[in-house]
Parts: structure tokens; sequence; C-alpha cells
């Protein structure tokens, strides 16, 4: 059906107009609770791949699901993608050279969590999981997050004490407020965890025995159970040899007080301190809560899965509260994959720990980090040969192998459609390169439908194809269709950024882009009131 659709871009536009429709009203309450997970309808797809020796896996427990019809129309969508690498895979593209430099990266953060010190599973014998605990489920019926319940905090407030005392000691006398982390923000300052427990043991308080307990007694237990004993195998996690571990751990400081006063330093509006929406690299994240509500306004983990199933009666969407564990010394957990973000604290100081915990096995990295690590590599990696042509179809063939790890992968679906974009802006072949971005694209609209960076960048290919058509072969029928979607494109682009802001995260750059992208659009068509 895809396969037709691309060479027919008004059928192509029918197909797509599905992935643009708004998502149907809640039939739920939100963080509504339940004490099981459904398993998730994993996709089994056997087209040929240019890359055999990569496996196939399916979703984690709890992720989008997806139609048998979009299963079909997502291997045609593969095979039209294989046919633009095949040429070049052996001349200038080398998978066995990407395939070493996720292998080498693996093992060189394995390393990194062998020599922080902190324990594996292994360490000792694994306790029987004594954390009680609830699942927090979306509008759509989908598990978001776990939350430890009242009766079992992962941490006591004189091990709490103890772990921020360190913290503390090691901001003052180690490492300052620096960080290392990706995602630095304003007001925030943060430490590895490995390093705090070290610079520790120069003070009065060690706490290696605290963070030991707390990983070998709770969290490992906890993640064990309630994710770990629930996956069949399908996401390529190893078998009875897997043995968690911290793949990195951080304690985070959200400073409202500095964010405002570096904001008013650097003249730029200020809405707390946070972090913006990512993702994790890792299998579980665990966010445990340092210090009361009472200490601290606003903050908590933003999920974008929040938005699934929510309408106002305007047709825009409706965001969620942010989630909180549900005191000090308890904490959230949720699979690492989830696009989420910190949103702003806007008043006092909020402390916390998040844990990032990992999966190893005898036979390297499971299928999920695979994939992570492809798609974080596809921008680093310098094939052979250096022209631009070259190094997109390079960022294509990351995104094509990372899909091989997981075919509902939807940021790999977003990637490979706007590496193509590029292929095709590095050396432009008439349209069917555009109509093949514009279909991964859409397929990245049914796996994740609330990523409002997403929505705008369908807009902007659509606007690439609507061009290319109209020098091609005018069509008024044809025009007025792309006209539609990509206004729609870029009204949900907005619709999604203003329910995340509207939820405390810091969306502004990406809400700015797209409405400058959409006036331009406007004023194109000289509609220049709407621009």
């Amino acid at each position: 059906m895809v396969a037709a659709a691309i060479a027919n871009p008004r059928l192509l536009l029918h197909n797509l107009c599905i992935a643009s429709a708004f998502v149907g009203p809640a039939k739920q309450s939100p963080g509504a609770v339940s004490q099981g997970v459904r398993p998730a309808e994993r996709a089994k797809v056997s087209s040929p791949a240019v890359f055999p020796a990569t496996q196939q896996h399916a979703a984690p427990a709890g992720s989008t699901t997806v139609s048998t019809a979009s299963v079909g129309e997502a291997s045609s969508l593969l095979l039209e993608v294989d046919d633009l690498l095949r040429p070049h895979v052996g001349t200038s593209l080398y998978p066995d050279d990407i395939r070493r430099e996720i292998h080498d990266g693996y093992q060189s953060d394995l390393f990194y969590a062998v020599e922080s010190g902190l324990p594996f599973e292994s360490f000792r014998s694994s306790a029987p999981n004594q954390v009680e605990y609830e699942h927090i489920i979306s509008n759509d019926g989908e598990t978001i997050a776990l939350r430890t319940a009242a009766s079992t905090p992962l941490l006591n407030q004189d091990e709490i004490d103890k772990l921020r005392f360190a913290a503390e000691w090691y901001w003052t006398t180690a490492g300052g407020t620096a960080s290392r982390f990706t995602y630095q923000r304003r007001g925030n300052s943060e430490a590895h965890l490995s390093d705090v427990v070290r610079s520790s043991r120069e003070s009065t308080r060690d706490v290696t025995s605290v963070v030991e307990s707390l990983l070998l007694d709770r969290v490992f237990p906890w993640v064990r159970e309630a994710f770990l004993s629930r996956e069949d195998g399908s996401r390529g996690l190893p078998g009875d040899d897997a043995e968690l571990y911290v793949y990195d751990s951080l304690f985070i400081r959200y400073n409202a007080t500095a964010a405002a006063v570096e904001a008013d330093d650097t003249a730029r509006s200020v809405a707390g301190a946070g972090q913006p929406l990512h993702r994790d690299l890792g299998y579980v994240s665990v966010n445990v809560m340092l210090n009361s509500q009472d200490e601290f306004e606003g903050g908590g983990t933003f999920f974008e899965d929040q938005l699934s199933g929510r309408v106002d009666p305007s047709g825009g969407l409706v965001g969620n509260e942010p989630l909180k564990p549900s005191g000090s010394g308890h904490a959230l957990a949720h699979h690492s994959c989830s696009r989420h973000a910190g949103a702003a604290t806007t008043g006092g100081v909020r402390d916390i720990l998040v844990l990032f915990v990992a999966v190893k096995g005898v036979t390297g990295p499971a299928g999920w980090e695979v994939g992570s690590r492809l798609k974080a590599n596809a921008r680093r990696h310098r094939p052979r040969c250096g022209d631009a042509r070259t190094r997109a179809l390079a960022r294509v063939l990351h995104h094509r192998m990372a899909i091989d790890e997981s075919r509902v992968d939807g940021e790999a679906w977003q990637h490979l459609g706007m590496a193509i974009l590029d292929c095709h802006e590095a050396e432009p072949q008439g349209t069917r390169p555009l109509e093949l971005a514009a279909a991964c694209l859409g397929r990245a609209t049914e796996l994740t439908p609330n990523d409002g960076k997403l929505w705008n960048n369908v807009a902007v290919a659509f606007e690439r194809l609507l061009h290319a058509l109209q020098d091609r072969s005018p069509d008024r029928l044809e025009s007025e269709r792309l006209d539609e979607r990509i206004i729609a494109a870029y009204r949900r682009a907005l619709s999604v950024h203003s329910a995340c802001r509207e939820a405390g995260c810091d969306v502004e750059g990406d809400y700015e882009s797209a409405c400058l992208n959409y006036g331009l659009y406007l004023s194109r068509k000289d509609d220049f009131a709407g621009a």
C-alpha cells in the first residue's frame, strides 16, 4: 500500500491524513492507578533488510501499539530505504564500522560503570522485592510510570540526610556545581553519585553502605520484578544471565532562585529551573525525591505520553500535571526510552537522585540499547567519504539499523525521515526521496503523536514536497491537499508545545521555531494577517 503511495503522491496524502488527525477524547481520568500492565501488542515483520546481521525486536511492555496494516506499510517503507542505501553499502557506507563504534561505546560505558564503584546486581545474592508500588495510567490506558506506595519509601529520612550532606560536601570541597550532564540548564546543579560516594569517604559521613543498600536491597529487586520479569525476550534483553547495574546516577538540584538570578544577568525570561524533553540512555530510570514538597513549588516529571487521548472542545491538546513521587524518599520509575521533562521548579529548591539502571549479559548490549546508541552515534559518525550526501546517507543507515532493533521506535522513524530530507537537500533527485521522507515522518506520527518537534518536521517535509510537485506538474487539487496537511501539522505542533509549556516544560525555543515556520509559510501564501 505504501509502495503504491510513494509512486502516487495523492494516495500518499490520503494515507497520511490519519496521522494528522487529533487524538480522540479521554475516556479515563488522568493519573488513574492500576495494579497491572497489559502486554503490548507486538509488531512482527519479516521484510529483508540491508543488514541481515541485526535482529528485529518489538516494543517494551506498555509502549505504543500498532495495527497489522501499519506494520505492513512500515515494511514497504523500509524496502524503499534499503533501495536507497544498497548502492552505497560497501563503497562509501560500511555497516561494520558503525557496529564497531557501537560496541566500543558500550564497552567504554560498561568500564566506567565498573570503575564507578557502584555495585552491580551480582555484588551479592539478589534480595526479594519488598517495594510496594502502583501503576500510573495514561488516558489511553497505558502505563506511564510506577510510583512507590506510601508504605515503602526507597530511603528513610536518616538516609536522605546523609546523602544530601554528602552531595553538599562534594559541591563545596570537590567539584563545585559544574556539570557534565547533557541537559544543563540555568539554576541546576548536578553531581555524579559515584563522585559523591568517593568524596564522602573523606568526610565523617561515608555513604557507601547507604548506596549499596539502596541499590542491592531496594532498587534492583524492584526493577527486576516490576520491569525485567515482565519481558518476553522480544527486545533483545539477555536471558537468565541478565544483570542489572547503574549506567550512571546523578544528584540534581533545581534552584528556582538561582535560575531567576541567572535570567536577570542574561536578560532572559525565566520559567524556573528544569530539564527539557528528552530520553535517557538506560533501561529504567528511577527518580527519588530527596526533600519535602513544602520546600519548593512546581517541579515533577512530565511525560509526553500524558497528552495521549486528551482534547479540549476546540480540538486542542490538554496537558496533565507533572508527576511526582508521593513524598520524600519515594520514587517514580519508568522506561528510560519514554520522552519526559523535568518540569520547572518555580520556587524554592528541589533535590532529586536519578538512577539510570541498565542491563548487561554475556552476549553484549540489549537490543533497545543498540538502537539508542545508533541514534546517538548518527551525528558523530564520520564516513570514509566526507561529502554532504554521504554524511546524510550515513545518518540514514544509522536510523535504518536502529529500526531493525525496534520497528516501533518513533524517534528512529523521525530521524530517518529527516536524514532522507538531508540527502535530498545535498543532491536533489526528483520527488521520490521527498515522498519517502514524508512517509517515514508519517509513520513516526503514528508511534509518537505527541512530539511537537516531529509535527513541525512533518510540515517542513510537506512544504518541500509541495514545492517540488508544483515545479514538476502543478495540480490544484493536489496542492490544496498538501496545503491542508501542512497547516494541520503546524497547528498540531503548536498545540503540543502549548500543552507542554502549560505543564511547566521549557519548550520556548521549539514553540518559537514552529511559530516562525508557520508564519513564513502563510506569508508565502500572501496570508499576511495569519502570518
